[in-house]
């Protein structure tokens, strides 16, 4: 193993989503991260092989990493991870051979004193259970979500359930699940343009809720393993946040049209996780 390199491939295999060639790719081992919301993390991603992010996304061709997640570009596309960028430049330095394997022997030594972020871009889903569950044992903290919860029951002790709506939250709680839920809102005034679940608590790490700690510190995103035990909310944030109000029809037209009573419903009173 080279110790220069800073960007590993952990797996490659077929996405257990779609039987299509998928590949997971650690990036920051062996360096401290600069991402103010994350902190210092070592970063997963969940990649088509076959093609970079960016011609997936083109082609709306991202099941075999994203399922069916409402914010995947072949569905919403109100994602908040730009694939031009970061996935982009990593797929294509592990194309060029920039990320050599790393066998699973020195995960403990190479993330034992690292917070771990499953799904920096992709669904953990996208891999083998084994996969996410022996990567974030030899982590120091972790946190991922994934829309898969229905059907791989063995990632709620890593990962959070991504849900949409009180009715979804329910269910996956039911099933012993914590929940994750992005909410539309007003960046204007960074209210929620939907009711927050009853239980839940709103990100630490969110600029609604002032930045006030980092995914690294706060660790209530780590499935049931985490000491957190109420579900997230977030506020859509990135490049798409203002389209999620648009297509759920929490815009302007509608805040003027009197459904004013959906922002923010619990207003100071939410508290962090």
């Amino acid at each position: 193993m080279t110790v220069d390199f800073k960007s590993f491939e952990l797996w490659r295999g077929p996405s257990w989503l779609t039987d299509e060639p998928v590949v997971a790719l650690a990036s920051g081992i062996g360096q401290a991260s600069l991402n103010p919301k994350t902190g210092d993390a070592v970063q997963v991603y969940f990649l088509r092989a076959d093609m970079s992010p960016s011609d997936a996304v083109r082609a709306r061709d991202t099941r075999a990493i994203c399922g069916e997640c409402l914010h995947a570009p072949h569905r919403d596309g109100t994602c908040y991870v730009n694939p031009f960028y970061a996935a982009e430049n990593l797929w294509q330095s592990w194309a060029a051979g920039g990320c050599p394997p790393l066998h699973r022997d020195f995960w403990p030594s190479r993330l034992g004193s690292r917070f771990l972020r499953l799904g920096a871009y992709g669904d953990p889903a996208a891999g083998p259970d084994e996969l996410s569950l022996d990567l974030a044992a030899a982590a120091d903290g972790h946190a991922g979500y994934t829309h898969a919860w229905r059907d791989r029951p063995a990632l709620r002790t890593v990962c959070m359930a991504s849900v949409s709506g009180e009715a979804e939250l329910a269910e996956a709680e039911a099933e012993g699940w914590r929940g994750f839920q992005v909410l539309a809102m007003d960046h204007r005034n960074l209210r929620y343009l939907e009711p927050v679940p009853a239980g839940s608590v709103a990100c630490g790490a969110s600029v609604e809720r002032g930045k006030r700690t980092t995914c690294a510190a706060c660790r209530a995103c780590g499935g049931t393993s985490s000491k957190a035990r109420a579900s997230i909310v977030v506020g859509a944030h990135g490049r798409s946040a203002g389209k999620l109000a648009a297509l759920r029809g929490l815009g302007r037209t509608a805040a003027r049209s009197g459904m004013m009573q959906c922002m923010f419903r619990h207003g100071a009173s939410v508290p962090d996780a």
